[in-house]
């Protein structure tokens, strides 16, 4: 597979040899990057949601979210509807 036609979706088959340790650390910055941008992309929806469906502030909608997105569930008990609906549809990806 020559350098110029890369793909993020394409690897070696068996027979050939392994990735070189360039292409690897590409795969890998791809990788990290994507990881970073999701997950920055996940945080700023639900800061976002929380800031305007329940009137928090900027930290505390910061950790109920990332603790939605960890798993972990939010903090804060949820007073309205709309912050109910909000979490309900904001779950932590699988």
């Amino acid at each position: 597979m020559p350098m110029g036609s890369f793909s993020a979706t394409r690897f070696e088959t068996r027979r050939q040899p392994v990735a070189s340790r360039r292409k690897f650390l590409v795969r890998m910055s791809i990788a990290i990057g994507l990881w970073i941008v999701l997950t920055v992309l996940g945080l700023a929806i639900g800061i976002a949601g929380y800031a305007a469906f329940e009137g928090m502030s900027f930290v505390d909608a910061y950790v109920n979210a990332a603790m939605i997105l960890s798993g972990m569930g939010p903090l804060g008990e949820l007073k309205t509807t709309a912050d109910k609906v909000f979490a309900g549809s904001y779950p932590p990806p699988r």
